[in-house]
Order: structure tokens, then C-alpha cells, then sequence
């Protein structure tokens, strides 16, 4: 009997307070480096919405016309609380970039676009920040905070799977440090026999002990999965 990759039950995107009606969100992770941060998103406007972006939270809100979803959404990791060196620039579109608001603490980011003319078009916005939040205590420390975050997952995925499958984890994880907690971010693909799937983890790590406090992987198609480890 084929055995597929087990589903997981879709725990929906995080709540957040400056959703509106007419509204539409994603969450993204992305593995990506420390310092530089940036976002791409690709948008249909039809006279005038907001974009909003909070920590790994990307939502529009529609102002005036049509409305449309949100668009793709290429993001190199959160957006921090206060990022340094906010810079937002319009790529491509044919009207106007009218505001441009660095989040702040709980305040999220806000760009306007505005389209002049009838009908609607796509627009294209490059975001880009620095983030000095992160000052490590060598590779060491690093090294030991994935690996950690990883057998959390790994060992998770084994359980929900049956031992059926195996997990590959991509490229360097990107690490968050928020006070005593540490965050990790990072990309992967779980495959068996008749399955493969790209996927997306993250793990929530005590700075001092090291230990890890909770470790949720989710499939590319937006299910996610949460695993606490028994203490």
C-alpha cells in the first residue's frame, strides 16, 4: 500500500491587529543572512491600497477600486520591530508610490500605491532594511542553535510520519534573537517513496539554556504542523 507524506492540520495565519475587511495576508519564511533584510512583492492595483508588513506578516488593504489578493511575495526573513535604514522603492508600475512607514514596535509597515488610470496594472516593490540585533558568540553558538532546532524538527516529522520518509534540510537557517528567546527560520523537503515536498520550519530556542521551546514545520501549500518537545 503507498504511504503519502501526512497532512497537517492548517492552524491559519498569525492574528494580527491591523487586519481589515477586504483584506489578505500570507506568512512567509525564507532562509537568508544576518544584517541586510529585504522583500519583494508583486501587486495587481486597481487605484489604491495599502501594503502591510509586520515581523513574517504581509497583508493588503484594499483603499479604492478593485480589489485583488495579495500578490507574490519574496522575502529574505521577518521584518524586524525597529529595522534600521528602512528603504522603500517602487520597481515597476505605472502610477505612483504615495507612502512609505517604517514599522514601529506593534505598528506594522505601511506603502500606499496609487494608480491613476482605469483598469488596473502590477506593480512591483523592492524593500530593503538592516538588522543589528544579532551579534552571535561565535560559529560555535550558531552551529549548536540550528542542530538543535533541526533534531527538534527532524524528530517531529519522523513521529507524524511513522518513520516513512526522510527530511533535508537547504542552505543556512536564518537566526532572530528577540530578548531571551531565539528564533530560527529556515527551508527544507521531506520526501518517502511516493511523496515529495518542499517545506519551511522554524524553532523557538531559550537563549541561556539552550533549550528548544517549541519547533513547527508547514508544506509550501500553506499547511503547518506544531510540535512542542516533552520537557
Amino acid at each position: 500500500m503507498k504511504r503519502w507524506l501526512a497532512p497537517v492540520a492548517l492552524l491559519g495565519l498569525i492574528a494580527s491587529p491591523f487586519a481589515a475587511a477586504d483584506d489578505d495576508g500570507a506568512r512567509y519564511w525564507s532562509s537568508g543572512g544576518r544584517g541586510e533584510g529585504y522583500c519583494e512583492i508583486s501587486q495587481r492595483v486597481d487605484d489604491r491600497v495599502v501594503l502591510e508588513l509586520r515581523g513574517n506578516d504581509v497583508r493588503v488593504r484594499t483603499l479604492g477600486g478593485e480589489h485583488f489578493p495579495l500578490g507574490q511575495v519574496r522575502c529574505s526573513g521577518p521584518l524586524p520591530d525597529n529595522p534600521k535604514d528602512f528603504r522603500v522603492e517602487l520597481r515597476s508600475g505605472r502610477g505612483h508610490l504615495t507612502r512609505a512607514d517604517a514599522p514601529n514596535g506593534r505598528r506594522p509597515a505601511q506603502i500606499e500605491l496609487f494608480d491613476p488610470r482605469s483598469g488596473n496594472a502590477l506593480y512591483v516593490v523592492d524593500i530593503r532594511w538592516r538588522d543589528d540585533r544579532w551579534s552571535d558568540n561565535g560559529n560555535d553558538d550558531r552551529d549548536n542553535t540550528v542542530r538543535r532546532c533541526q533534531n527538534a524538527v527532524q524528530d517531529e516529522f519522523a513521529r507524524r510520519n511513522y518513520g516513512d520518509g526522510k527530511l533535508r534540510f537547504r542552505g543556512q537557517p536564518q537566526i532572530d534573537r528577540n530578548g531571551n528567546e531565539l528564533r530560527v527560520f529556515g527551508s527544507g523537503e521531506a520526501r518517502n517513496r511516493n511523496d515529495e515536498r518542499d517545506l519551511r520550519y522554524q524553532c523557538q530556542l531559550d537563549r541561556r539554556s539552550g533549550r528548544v521551546r517549541s519547533a513547527d514545520y508547514w508544506y509550501d501549500n500553506g499547511a503547518l504542523r506544531s510540535a512542542t518537545p516533552q520537557r
